[in-house]
């Protein structure tokens, strides 16, 4: 909104609506008059609260000055008189508040002439931005205009302004960084007269480093001016000009890299959280994420591996417990890694027996310890773009972002980014299993009914849909990166519609030696239906069974083979299961549930029950 409409808008309602403005037909004590004869329903010369116009009845209560419970002429026009300099008032601090803003970026304007950066204008500078003469603005006869000689120039009102340490000591979010300047002797410095563009790392920023490293930091003098000069650069250098930049030389010598991705400004690595902090002296651009200079590694700020920071942080003892049991403390002491960690309460979720049997286990142990571990330094930034990441264990993890937090698999991301000399460590609440662990023992199974790894999928596998009958449901088939089944799509209720399923070819299923079938299977916690399909009978026709999935999780599904039923066109008919005639087996959604579904198959097997 321009200032023309900004000033106008309020003043039309002010003149369409005489009875406040008190214009054209009269002065408001008439008006009041009018009014009170015009809703004075009993004619006794005033108004209770029910005569009182709808639309002014909030103002009933400050109406009634003497507090009989009615409104004279005298008490309503008074009230007018009063919404009228209200609205005067108002309108009157907007405009002002406008021109203020509007002079505050001319003088912004000007300083775009600054081009050395020094948080000044020398005559030529000045020239091309002020119409007064150079030496009228030059308060202090200098030869320079600093900004509150230009903004004295421009009408702007002087502010009290702090230094950048004063700024950042009275905002109370920055306490780490005053303390190290002061250790570092640079407060004194940035106190100065600069100018100075500070890039600041808040209190949260220094949490990041692990305590007793940040400690011995305070100690080391040296290392400490060299980490705080790098979130020092020369010069007043404001927002709108850091994101035309691609780096900065700071004091420390090195230079800062910056780049701009969906909205938001880096430096390095960095985020930037809040800019154009002005100050006496300067600006403050408030950063996320201490920076390191690069002559000063990060490892100097993280120097445990992660095994180190796992056992100093306490809460991850059976990880550590697991770790050296899988003989994996060598290989996550090296390369650089990122470790989705599960705390002792994660591990306290399984059975105590089942995880006695896992750490006994090395090679099934080592399977499950390297799910959790990707290849790189993988921050968090990064993850939430991420869909799926390759683990070392050959899988890959799903990645989802919800407005609940972030969830690896079935795991809540609990903390991120816990920085370590080799890596970095997100921690997570449950332990998280790839598809070649069941949750279950496997001792009893009889053999493997049917895996994917082998032959051409598309000729063994195929889709059928409601479409047949006149539905929209679309259901499809595919085999993923690891090997596993993937029956997706979308269950729609269209045209009496509501099904999707996938079938195998036919093929010989030896089920007479088992009584169970066990399917692995990761869903989206729908309930499906696992079909086995007979010759002998006609097309539409097949056992089923209930098995239900949790969502995001791998899970072992039991199905006792007595427990399926016969059914022709969806209706449950008298037939007996004989297993020794099975030739196709199946996956069926009809949930009568509208949207995407999702389920994901790792094998199936033939087990014998403990009966």
């Amino acid at each position: 909104m321009n200032i023309r409409t900004f000033l106008l808008v309020p003043l039309a309602i002010l003149m369409a609506f005489p009875v406040w403005a008190g214009e054209h037909r009269g002065t408001v004590k008439s008006y009041a008059s009018m009014i009170i004869r015009k809703y004075d329903a009993n004619d006794d010369g005033k108004l209770n609260a029910d005569e009182y116009p709808t639309s002014f009845r909030k103002y009933f209560g400050r109406s009634d000055s003497n507090q009989d419970g009615y409104v004279d002429g005298s008490e309503l026009a008074t009230q007018m008189e009063n919404i009228r300099s209200q609205w005067r008032e108002r309108m009157a601090g907007r405009a002002k508040e406008y021109r203020s803003s509007q002079a505050r970026q001319l003088v912004d304007r000007a300083f775009d002439a600054d081009d050395n950066k020094d948080g000044r204008l020398n005559a030529d500078e000045a020239s091309a931005v002020i119409k007064k003469s150079f030496a009228e603005v030059d308060a202090d006869n200098n030869g320079f205009l600093v900004r509150a000689e230009v903004e004295t120039a421009f009408g702007v009102k002087p502010q009290a302004v702090k230094t950048i340490v004063e700024t950042a000591n009275s905002a109370g979010s920055f306490k780490t960084l005053i303390k190290a300047a002061v250790a570092a002797q640079l407060a004194e410095a940035l106190n100065g007269d600069g100018p100075f563009t500070v890039f600041a790392p808040t209190d949260e920023a220094f949490d990041k480093i692990p305590k007793d490293t940040l400690e011995a930091l305070l100690k080391d003098k040296g290392q400490l001016a060299s980490i705080l000069k790098y979130h020092v650069v020369s010069g007043n250098v404001l927002a709108r000009d850091v994101v035309k930049l691609t780096e900065a030389e700071t004091l420390h010598g090195d230079a800062v890299t910056i780049s701009t991705k969906d909205g938001d400004v880096r430096i390095d690595n960095a985020k930037v959280l809040k800019a154009d902090i002005r100050c006496s002296n300067g600006v403050i651009h408030v950063i996320d994420t201490v920076l390191i200079p690069g002559t000063t590694k990060e490892a100097q700020l993280t120097e445990k591996t992660i095994i180190e920071t796992a056992i100093s942080a306490g809460s991850f003892e059976t990880l550590v417990k697991a770790v050296e049991a899988a003989g994996l403390v060598e290989a996550l002491g090296k390369s650089e890694l990122t470790v989705f960690a599960p705390t002792d309460a994660a591990f306290a979720k399984l059975p105590e027996e089942s995880l006695k049997e896992l750490l006994a286990d090395k090679k099934k142990l080592q399977q499950i310890l390297t799910y959790h571990v990707v290849a790189g330094k993988v921050l968090a930034r990064d993850v939430v773009e991420l869909k799926t990441a390759k683990t070392l264990q050959g899988q890959s993890v799903q990645i989802s972002v919800t407005d609940e937090g972030v969830k690896i698999d079935n795991a809540n991301v609990l903390k991120t980014d816990i920085n370590c000399s080799n890596g970095v460590i997100h921690v997570i609440d449950t332990v998280i299993l790839p598809k070649c662990c069941p949750s279950k023992s496997d001792s009893d199974t009889v053999s493997e009914l049917i895996g994917f790894g082998g032959g051409d999928f598309k000729k063994q596998w195929s889709t059928v849909n409601d479409g047949v009958m006149g539905g929209r449901s679309e259901g499809k088939v595919r085999l993923t990166e690891d090997e596993t089944l993937e029956f997706y799509g979308n269950l729609s209720l269209r045209n009496n519609g509501g099904f999707a399923s996938a079938r195998s070819k036919a093929q010989n299923f030896e089920l007479e030696d088992g009584d169970t079938l066990v399917a692995r299977v990761r869903g989206d916690g729908r309930e499906y239906s696992l079909n086995l399909y007979s010759p002998r009978y006609r097309m539409a026709f097949s056992f089923r069974a209930p098995i239900k999935t949790e969502k995001g999780e791998w899970v072992d599904v039991r199905v006792p083979l007595s427990d399926f039923y016969a059914t022709s066109f969806g209706r449950r008919v008298n037939a007996k299961l004989k297993p020794s005639e099975v030739n196709g087996i199946g996956f069926l959604l009809s949930d009568k549930k509208d949207g995407a579904f999702r389920l994901e198959v790792d094998s199936i097997r033939v087990a014998k029950s403990d009966k």
